[in-house]
C-alpha cells in the first residue's frame, strides 16, 4: 500500500523538527481542526508543548485544572483515546473535564476529540489531543497519528533535555565509564535503538528522577531496571 502523501509529510516534518511547531504536521495529516500537545508530569507540573490555536489550547488547559481527560486517559492507558462524540460520551468517564467543555463557549465547536500518549520506553511523557467539530478516525488514521505521536514523543523528549539544566550528571555521556557503556548497550538490545537514543533515554531517566546517569546504569547493568516497551523506536 501506497501511504498518504499527507502522512508521509508530516512524519519528515516531525523526524526533522527541533522540537518547536510539533502540532502542525498533525493537523495537515488528519481530519481535524486543531492539536495540542502537552507534557503531563502530574496535575500541578503539566504544561503545553504547543497548541495549534486556541481551542486547543483552551481543552488542555482545562484538562489540566480538573486532573482528567482524554490526554491523561491515554498517557496512563498507553493507548490511544477516541471519541468521535465526546459531548454525549464523554461525561460518565470524565465528568469534571465534560462540565467545563461544555460550559466553555471557547470549546462550543468541539464535538470530537481525540488523545493519543507520548510514550518513549517505560517514560510517560504526555500525549497530544486531536479535536474536530464530528467525526471518527479510519483504523488507518489512527495507526498513522499513533505513529506519529511516537516520533513526537522523543523530540519532546529532547526539548525538555535540551532546556533542562542538566547540572545532575557532573560528566558527558561521551567518557568511558564502563556501567554506562554497558547499560548503552543493553536498551540497544532490549529497545532495537540507536546508542544516541539510547544515551537519550539514560539521560532522560536520570533527570526525571533527579538522580546521576552513572547511577541509573548501574541499575541497568544489575537489571534493577528495565526500559523494553513496545514501539519505542523513533524513525
Amino acid at each position: 500500500m501506497i501511504a498518504r502523501r499527507a502522512y508521509v509529510d508530516a512524519r519528515q516534518a516531525l523526524l526533522a523538527s527541533d522540537g518547536l511547531n510539533l502540532c502542525a504536521p498533525f493537523v495537515a495529516a488528519f481530519p481535524v481542526t486543531g492539536a495540542a500537545m502537552s507534557v503531563l508530569a502530574g496535575p500541578s507540573s503539566a504544561s503545553t508543548v504547543c497548541a495549534s490555536d486556541a481551542v486547543a489550547g483552551r481543552l488542555d488547559e482545562i484538562q489540566f485544572d480538573v486532573g482528567e481527560g482524554p490526554c491523561w486517559s491515554a498517557m496512563w492507558s498507553h493507548a490511544p483515546v477516541l471519541r468521535g462524540d465526546i459531548r454525549n460520551v464523554g461525561g460518565s468517564q470524565w465528568p469534571a473535564f465534560t462540565d467545563a467543555m461544555l460550559r466553555d463557549t471557547r470549546t462550543a465547536d468541539v464535538g470530537a476529540l481525540f488523545a493519543f500518549p507520548l510514550i518513549v520506553g517505560s517514560l510517560e511523557i504526555g500525549a497530544i489531543d486531536l479535536y474536530a467539530p464530528a467525526g471518527e478516525l479510519t483504523p488507518t488514521l489512527v495507526a498513522e497519528a499513533a505513529g506519529l505521536a511516537d516520533i513526537a514523543a522523543w523530540q519532546v523528549l529532547k526539548r525538555i533535555l535540551t532546556d533542562a539544566d542538566q547540572g545532575y550528571d557532573d560528566q558527558p555521556l561521551g567518557h568511558t565509564r564502563r556501567e554506562v557503556h554497558q547499560a548503552t548497550g543493553m536498551m540497544i538490545v532490549q529497545l532495537g535503538v540507536s546508542p544516541e537514543d539510547a544515551q537519550l533515554l539514560l539521560r532522560a531517566h536520570a533527570y526525571s528522577t533527579g538522580r546521576s546517569v552513572q547511577d541509573v546504569a548501574n541499575d541497568v547493568v544489575e537489571r534493577r531496571l528495565d526500559f523494553t516497551a513496545p514501539d519505542t523506536e523513533p524513525g
